[in-house]
């Protein structure tokens, strides 16, 4: 990512979608392609537009959405799955991003 390189940025997005489950800190994340920290993260946000919590949120909500629309999940085992501390939390982030709730999302999507 040093010159924001599009292998570079491919190479921590699959790392981060991979580990999703994992406690992923920037600090791993710059690891992947030789940064320090503070200059991955502002690389990371030059090239995505977001920072690389923001990215790992998003990425963990998409995949809670797919798995809740599924209608076979419950929505503490898709937290869980996804490395939310618990499902509280991860029903405030779900809300904060999609605008709905994780049970509301599965219901609306198993119609």
């Amino acid at each position: 990512m040093a010159a924001g390189s599009i292998a570079q940025v491919r190479r921590v997005c699959e790392y981060i979608h991979t580990h999703l489950a994992a406690d992923i800190g920037v600090a791993e994340l710059a690891s992947q392609v030789n940064l320090s920290p503070h200059h991955f993260s502002m690389l990371f946000k030059q090239a995505l537009g977001v920072t690389p919590h923001q990215y790992v949120l998003q990425a963990r909500i998409r995949e809670a959405q797919r798995q809740l629309a599924t209608g076979r999940a419950e929505i503490s085992e898709v937290a869980l799955r996804l490395g939310f501390s618990d499902q509280s939390h991860f029903s405030r982030a779900f809300r904060k991003i999609t605008g709905t709730t994780p049970a509301r999302w599965g219901k609306i999507t198993t119609r």
